[in-house]
């Protein structure tokens, strides 16, 4: 799965990995989040964030907070 993000200036992620223990965590899914500015440094409220599945062409979307701040929940 190859994931695009747009308008992003940072991107952390999350995988459904044993977190302590040994399991496997069930339906594991990963997150991309991330804070949306201008060149300024000024957060952008309102602006539309997406992940592209480039096999299945599945997107996600979100919506920037009026922190600029964005979270999208993505399949592993």
């Amino acid at each position: 799965m190859v994931l695009f993000v747009t308008l992003s200036s940072g991107c952390a992620a999350r995988h459904g990995r044993p977190l302590v223990g040994g399991t496997v965590v069930p339906n594991p899914s990963g997150t991309i989040s991330g804070t949306v500015t201008n060149s300024a440094g000024t957060p952008l409220e309102a602006r539309r964030v997406s992940a592209i599945d480039m096999t299945t062409e599945q997107r996600y979307d979100a919506t920037t907070s009026k922190e600029g701040g964005y979270t999208i929940k993505v399949p592993p």
